[in-house]
This record gives structure tokens, sequence and C-alpha cells, in this order.
């Protein structure tokens, strides 16, 4: 807070010895300067809840739990600093896109490395179904 106070009177004194160029700058760094300040707080409150977060994985049952703790760590900071750019006033436009492409990703990969040993384990089965339903819509037409 003091040092705010001291910008803007800096501001004002560049303002009475006529310097714009100057004055211009300092202007623009007391109005953004919030702005920063919020972002930086979304650093660091988004920090800390990821390191919670992970933390929490760690010390979890869950067979693979330092990959996992590892690769949601990377993915919730890297929300974390596109919501602070974003915050900051600046265009994460690109950034979001990455991200929607990189979460598509890794559903596509997670849904393929848990669908196919399920499949497979389960072919029995689904072969069984299969006939019945076979069986019971031939049940149901009338022969020729």
């Amino acid at each position: 807070v003091k040092w705010f106070i001291l910008i803007i009177f800096f501001v004002q004194a560049l303002a009475v010895v006529n310097l714009d160029v100057l004055r211009t700058l300092g202007e623009r760094a007391v109005f953004y300067s919030p702005v920063l300040i919020a972002a930086l707080l979304i650093v660091v409150i988004g920090w800390l809840i990821v390191r919670s977060v992970r933390a929490k994985i760690v010390h979890s049952k869950m067979p693979y739990r330092r990959q996992v703790a590892a690769i949601t760590e990377i993915i919730l900071f890297y929300a974390v600093i596109v919501t602070a750019m974003e915050t900051a006033g600046l265009k994460v436009t690109a950034l979001v896109e990455l991200m929607k492409i990189v979460l598509l990703v890794i559903g596509i990969t997670a849904a393929i490395i848990v669908g196919i040993p399920i499949g497979i384990s389960l072919r029995p089965e689904i072969e069984k179904i299969i006939r019945d339903v076979r069986k019971g819509s031939r049940k149901g037409r009338k022969e020729p």
C-alpha cells in the first residue's frame, strides 16, 4: 500500500514538472498494478491449492499415484497460470484451446487403456448376450 501511494504522488509530481511521457507511463503503472497484484494472488493461491491436491493424491492408496499426482499438478497449474494471465489482461485463447486438446487426448487415451482390457475380459459374456439377442430376434420373425 505504501509503495502504491508513493507511485501516485510520483505521477502527480511528473505532471507538475510537465514530463508527459513519464507521467503517462506512471499512470499506466498505477492503473495496471492492481490487476498485476490480482494475477499474482491467483498464482500464489492456485499454487497452494495445486500442491494440496498433489499431496492428497500422493498419500492416497491408488496405483500409480505419483504419476497421477504429477500429471494432475501440471494440468491444474497450467489452468492457474492461464487464469492469471487472463486476469492480467492477456489474450489466452490459444492456450485455452491447447488445454482443450490436451485434455481430449488424455480422455481418449484413458478410454482406450480402460476399454480394451474390459472388452477382452468380458468377451465371453458379450458373445453370449449377442447370441441370445439374435435368437430372440429370430423367434419374433415370421418364417416365409
